[in-house]
């Protein structure tokens, strides 16, 4: 079965808290919705749910790197940590997210996509102006990550858990998921003047996998080790996993920060570069998270 491979680049930066948090204690803010007109990573802790590597799912209080746009209270992180890149300053608590208000009929703050809470993971919106995006089939794995200084850091690993459900920026209405899910991803959307018809995916989960693939995000237990740490992937080992004469150009562009890549593959290698993930991911200390609940209100 033909399924596509993506290599989605995004924003590498960690929010900048002081800048637009309001400081409420020593090394304490509470932070609004993200309206600085673009993306930023966070280091959210957050009870859930991971998948060790003797694929027993267990609970925890994990960390974990994340998109997530709406609020938070965001705590400086011990100087007796790591500081600088790759670790992150602030750790954050996500709060339930409020409507977003917007300006002059326009919202002005950025949505959560892809959004790792809830009973799956979900994709919607972010760069669907490239068509490929719009038809991935179930199946299909998406690595979401950021590149720096020659490294390749990953948040995001999603497989497309069923057929994508098509809508349009008027009928976001039609999208059966919670009021949580609806205002921190489709309600900043309001607004928008386009009639194209996206695509609203649903990850594959641990208990419902697609060819034994599930989505995960890299998480660490909180308090342990180096658990402020964004998760490395060796992009060149996940090139070599395809035959030369499959994959001239190879699998993921290792210079690529921007555009997402979109090739079309057999089901086969993408559970081959799925299973190269994860050994990566494991290797490297993290565990795989599967399951965020969202905030109460």
């Amino acid at each position: 079965m033909a399924v596509q491979l993506v290599h989605f680049p995004h924003s590498w930066w960690e929010f900048p808290v002081r800048r637009y948090g309001k400081c409420v204690g020593s090394g304490v803010y509470d932070v609004p919705w993200n309206t600085a007109g673009s993306h930023f990573r966070r280091l959210v802790n957050h009870p859930g749910q991971y998948v060790n590597q003797a694929n027993e799912c267990h609970d925890g209080d994990l960390d974990f790197w994340t998109e997530w746009e709406c609020e938070t209270r965001a705590a400086s992180l011990p100087r007796s940590l790591p500081c600088g890149q790759p670790f992150a300053e602030f750790e954050h608590s996500v709060k339930y997210p409020s409507v977003p208000k917007p300006h002059n009929g326009v919202t002005c703050c950025e949505n959560t996509d892809p959004c790792v809470f809830g009973m799956t993971f979900k994709y919607c919106f972010c760069r669907q102006s490239q068509v490929h995006l719009r038809n991935l089939a179930r199946g299909s794995v998406i690595l979401f990550g950021s590149r720096n200084n020659g490294i390749y850091f990953v948040d995001t690993i999603f497989v497309v858990g069923a057929s994508a459900q098509p809508y349009t920026l008027a009928t976001t209405n039609t999208i059966a998921a919670s009021q949580a899910y609806h205002r921190a991803s489709l309600g900043p959307l309001i607004g928008i003047r386009s009639t194209t018809a996206y695509s609203f995916y649903r990850g594959a989960t641990f208990a419902e996998p697609v060819n034994g693939m599930f989505s995960f995000t890299p998480a660490r237990i909180h308090g342990r080790g180096n658990y402020h740490e964004r998760c490395k992937v060796d992009l060149g080992a996940l090139n070599r996993i395809c035959p030369i004469r499959t994959c001239s150009n190879g699998l993921f562009n290792i210079d690529s920060c921007q555009r997402a890549t979109v090739r079309v593959f057999d089901d086969s290698i993408a559970r081959a570069v799925w299973t190269e993930i994860r050994r990566q991911v494991e290797n490297n200390g993290f565990l795989l998270g599967t399951h965020f609940d969202w905030p109460t209100p």
